[in-house]
């Protein structure tokens, strides 16, 4: 190979077009050994199984960070095509070292190989180039189709002399690799990247991510800031390739630890390089192709779990927790029907998540087991049988994996990867061990608790584990968000905590985008403090309080319900109201039920809708009064509403309870006016209606003059003086009441005419005493058992009366037969319900008449 050293003699302008087409190909070469096709077929399948299988399911699926996941796989892809270029990097351990054109580069390089060559790749200084052990010298090109192209030494050197010339060659290649035997380190793999290599590209950084350490070899007045992205990328340590006295290198040195807080950076003599290097010549398991992907498939099974589990939730939640449950069973019955289908989208995605997931670990297992294969057979290792010791980076891939694994309710391959880790002696198993245990719901292990307690390692592992158990192992808040606060990757809670700690550091303005980060990410408390700050900085019509309302923050549903009011969106002001009092919000509820009360109380809506809007505002003012929350007096309102709804039974109890609204004072008044499930009392109805028309309801009036109009016709007429006498002188004048009544006698003999008229003061033709003639003459009496009925009833009246007026309290013994019987009855007869009534009537007689001894 001694063309390797000779100067390029200029060829035809046919070899340079002809090289630059090769090099720009799309199509592999036709002839190629068994391996390469082996190889190429396991490749194919894998990437046939994610363009065909997992990248359609991604873009059907509702996963939140698509994009991301996405870019996931395709960087994996994009590094198993580089085994497939190179698959002499697989197994080897990587040496990356960062070169200039310097002498003392060169002689670097040189010393590395005890020869010219390497110090003659060392001058190209436009790509990152591999230099691995071969048997014999050989010379690939990777182009940007990611086709591997074979050169040449001739052809080697002209695309160099293209280069210099002017030819933009990076257009064309991404990488070059010299095969060349390298007898001192048979496993090591050294990665070259000159300082002006473009670090943006895909083949510098899955050639740099290979890497197990760092050589930067060091150049006085060299910028190293466009390198800084690449070690940031990586966790290997870094060494600063100078003399130790230099103090320049000194002071690099410093600066690049600063700016990795998390990497090792160390400075090393030149001539220490080779003890470093025979460190790392041995076996390397460094493609994980079926974990990584076991990663994204994970990650894509959790979501489509999480989905189903809150379809699941919604309606029950809704149906249990909202204070319009009865009320909604309209929309409860269409939220089920969506939650069937979403529950049938939930499922189909698990079991295609599922079936993508052995398709796509199958795929890359076949393919790592062509490319170790491949490994074995044209590139064989020292050692290769052996197990190689898990990198840490594997440690965290592993530990990802039993994260995700427990949160798809896989807890048999979250423990497979916890004892892979424990077999590796990893020193923090004990922590991932915790995460399983808590997912099976065991008493979390003390030992494990105490060792998290009093670790001083300041991992990222260890600090999420903190934040996680932090009221087990007794951190107080504080802690707890300055350990989240100095995290770099951040889980969704964490981001809240880290946003809670820059509030305290910093003020509300400086934390402000740090809570919608943590919102971007899923956290509900960060929602919150977000719709009060914007409710603050009244903000509250913004697209921001929209997108809070949507995501169902309560008080930012609030805002935005209200807003949509005020500027004339009435439905979908409503909806927002509606889902901030589902979730229990109490401004909300106060806010929605007193809007539905003035609405019907204005009485401009459809009967049906009034009758709506009653039983929602009943709903919401019910969950006031029972979580005693009486603002807005719940109770005189509920009373209100029942009273137009006719229930006034139900009106009775809470108005007992408050009158302090006009309009309640209005219904009490009306109720003693009406004598309805009160005792009739023209003064105290005319107390409330007095009240309520001084304080602006007009409607009380009309009422008014009716009682007017009473009074004066009672005054004209003899029944004015009886009702002016006491309870116990009216009974008087009834006892001596005629005990001839029959069937025919209409109702001299009823006690219930005697306990109506007596007891409260009712005239012989009051409004109860109709109902029970109209019931006996239209109902009773027109059945034979009826008719029995009726003269059984008067055959023993007539003992009744006089028993009951040898009686000291005979006037308060009407009084509780009226109360207890006969108000009652006449209610079920209002209401149709003749058969409460006969029952009730059938309980008074018979105890009367057990009471009294009447047969």
């Amino acid at each position: 190979m001694e063309t390797f050293k000779n100067p390029l003699r200029m060829s035809s302008q046919k070899e340079t077009l002809s090289l630059i087409a090769r090099l720009a190909t799309v199509s592999f070469p036709a002839e190629r050994s068994e391996w390469e096709r082996a190889l190429q077929e396991a490749f194919n399948a894998l990437l046939q199984t994610v363009e065909n299988d997992f990248i359609p399911l991604l873009s059907q699926s509702s996963y939140p960070q698509k994009s991301r996941l996405r870019r996931n796989v395709e960087q994996i892809i994009q590094k198993s095509s580089l085994f497939l270029r190179y698959p002499f990097l697989y197994g080897r351990t990587a040496v990356g070292i960062v070169t200039g054109k310097s002498t003392a580069s060169t002689e670097f390089l040189l010393g590395l190989s005890k020869g010219e060559k390497q110090a003659r790749y060392a001058r190209q200084a436009s790509l990152p180039f591999v230099v691995y052990n071969s048997s014999e010298p050989r010379i690939f090109a990777a182009n940007h189709a990611q086709i591997v192209v074979e050169l040449s030494p001739d052809e080697y050197w002209r695309s160099m002399k293209l280069y210099h010339n002017g030819i933009q060659l990076r257009d064309l290649l991404g990488s070059f690799a010299f095969g060349q035997p390298m007898l001192r380190h048979p496993n090591t793999n050294y990665l070259v990247f000159p300082y002006f290599a473009p670090t943006h590209t895909q083949e510098y950084k899955s050639l740099a991510a290979l890497c197990s350490v760092f050589f930067l070899l060091y150049e006085p007045e060299r910028d190293y800031q466009n390198l800084l992205p690449v070690f940031r990328a990586s966790s290997v340590p870094l060494y600063v390739v100078a003399p130790t006295e230099d103090v320049h290198a000194t002071q690099v040195v410093e600066s690049l630890r600063k700016k990795l807080p998390e990497r090792e950076v160390h400075l090393v003599a030149p001539t220490a390089v080779e003890k470093l290097l025979a460190q790392y010549d041995h076996a390397q398991h460094n493609f994980i192709l079926e974990q990584q992907l076991l990663v994204v498939s994970l990650e894509l099974l959790s979501h489509a779990m999480q989905l189903e589990q809150r379809c699941r939730q919604v309606v029950a939640s809704l149906a249990h927790d909202s204070v319009f449950a009865e009320n909604m069973q309209e929309q409860i019955l269409d939220l089920r029907q969506q939650e069937l289908q979403t529950l049938e989208d939930a499922k189909r995605s698990i079991q295609q998540s599922e079936t993508l997931r052995t398709e796509l670990l199958q795929a890359a297992s076949a393919y790592e087991n062509a490319l170790k294969g491949t490994q074995r057979l044209m590139f064989p290792l020292e050692g290769d049988d052996e197990d190689p010791q898990l990198h840490t980076a594997f440690e965290s891939l592993y530990g990802e994996i039993i994260r995700l694994a427990l949160q798809c309710q896989k807890r048999d391959l979250a423990l497979h990867y916890l004892y892979k880790l424990q077999e590796t002696k990893f020193p923090f198993a004990f922590v991932y061990k915790l995460y399983c245990d808590e997912n099976a719901e065991h008493t979390l292990d003390s030992e494990a608790l105490l060792q998290l307690q009093q670790s001083t390692a300041t991992t990222p592992l260890m600090q999420h584990a903190r934040i996680h158990f932090a009221e087990e192992i007794g951190l107080n808040v504080q802690e707890r968000n300055q350990i989240a606060a100095g995290l770099t990757q951040k889980n969704t809670e964490e981001l809240y905590f880290a946003a809670c700690e820059k509030e305290v550091v910093s003020g509300k303005e400086e934390a402000y985008n740090k809570y919608l980060k943590a919102f971007n990410a899923g956290s509900r408390q960060a929602g919150d403090w977000l719709a009060n700050y914007y409710i603050t900085k009244q903000n509250n019509s913004s697209h921001d309080m929209k997108r809070l309302a949507d995501a169902l923050i309560p008080s930012a549903a609030f805002e935005y319900g209200k807003d949509c009011l005020q500027n004339n969106r009435y439905a979908q002001g409503v909806t927002y109201l509606r889902i901030a009092c589902t979730k229990r919000f109490v401004p909300a509820i106060t806010y929605y039920a007193d809007l539905l009360y003035q609405e019907i109380l204005q009485n401009k809506d459809k009967a049906e809708t009034i009758e709506k809007k009653a039983q929602n505002a009943i709903s919401l003012y019910q969950f006031l009064l029972d979580n005693h929350i009486n603002e807005t007096a719940p109770a005189a309102k509920l009373g209100v509403l029942y009273y137009q709804q006719q229930n006034i039974e139900r009106a009775k109890y809470f108005l007992e309870q408050d009158t302090s609204l006009p309009e309640a004072k209005y219904c009490m008044g009306c109720m003693y006016a009406e004598g309805t499930y009160v005792a009739q009392d023209d003064d105290k109805a005319n107390t409330y209606l007095k009240e309520a028309l001084k304080a602006g309801y007009s409607k009380a009036d009309a009422p008014l003059q009716q009682i007017k109009k009473r009074k004066q016709k009672k005054q004209a007429s003899k029944q004015t003086q009886r009702q002016k006498k006491t309870s116990s002188q009216q009974y008087k004048e009834h006892a001596d009441y005629s005990s001839k009544s029959t069937l025919t006698s209409s109702d001299e003999g009823c006690f219930i005419t005697t306990a109506t008229c007596t007891a409260m003061n009712k005239p012989d033709d009051c409004e109860e005493l109709t109902a029970f003639r109209r019931f006996r003459d239209d109902v009773l009496l027109s059945t034979p058992e009826g008719k029995l009925l009726v003269k059984e009833y008067y055959r023993i009246a007539p003992s009744i009366v006089d028993c009951i007026s040898r009686e000291a309290d005979a006037a308060d013994c009407y009084q509780k037969l009226y109360r207890d019987y006969i108000l009652p009855g006449y209610c079920a007869l209002a209401h149709g319900d003749t058969h409460t009534a006969v029952q009730l009537y059938s309980r008074m007689v018979e105890s009367l008449a057990k009471k009294y001894f009447i047969e």
